[in-house]
């Protein structure tokens, strides 16, 4: 009897301590990151991140990852706003769909009062003040030490450090955890 006891509470430490070593090894990764010069991504605890690149201009995209090992994956995940052109008698010309500007997508009515005076465009270019672009969002990222490191056509990480042009101090490469 004392046997089959001591075999379940080894049983149950063991389960407890995977546990725990899984639950701080996905908590390790979530948080803000940034990089020296203007890129931060947002790892979320629910499996969602926000990139965003401020130079030089606005671009972010939203996504899923998902964590093997040290690497995190990220996966694009578009945003859609819905277009609907109207004559002036509100009748519906087309609907399209257009990369959305925001996070949330919403639907965008849109009045075409003089086909002359506004020829037909790509809405989307017109409409998007900051760009979604799922094409800046590196596929996968390295963990070390609080930090995020790209990896490089040749599927090695980038740790190495680069010189800043005026001041001559060496930063870096890759994303810092800064507190969120």
């Amino acid at each position: 009897m004392t046997m089959i006891k001591y075999n379940t509470y080894n049983a149950i430490f063991l389960l407890l301590m995977f546990y725990s070593a899984r639950i701080e090894c996905q908590n390790i990764c979530i948080g803000k990151y940034t990089t020296y010069y203007g890129r931060i991504i947002i790892i979320l605890e629910d499996s969602t991140f926000k990139y965003m690149n401020e130079y030089p201009s606005l671009q972010w995209a939203k996504g899923i990852w998902s964590i093997c090992h040290d690497t995190i994956y990220l996966k694009y995940t578009p945003v859609f706003d819905t277009l609907r052109e109207y004559t002036a008698g509100k009748v519906l010309i087309k609907e399209t769909l257009t990369l959305s500007y925001d996070e949330y997508p919403s639907q965008i009515n849109h009045i075409l009062i003089n086909r002359n005076l506004l020829p037909e465009q790509d809405f989307s270019l017109i409409l998007n003040i900051s760009k979604q672009d799922g094409s800046i969002i590196p596929e996968k990222l390295l963990i070390r030490r609080k930090r995020l490191y790209e990896f490089d056509e040749l599927g090695q990480p980038r740790i190495t450090k680069y010189r800043c042009i005026f001041t001559k101090r060496k930063f870096k490469l890759g994303f810092s955890y800064v507190d969120y």
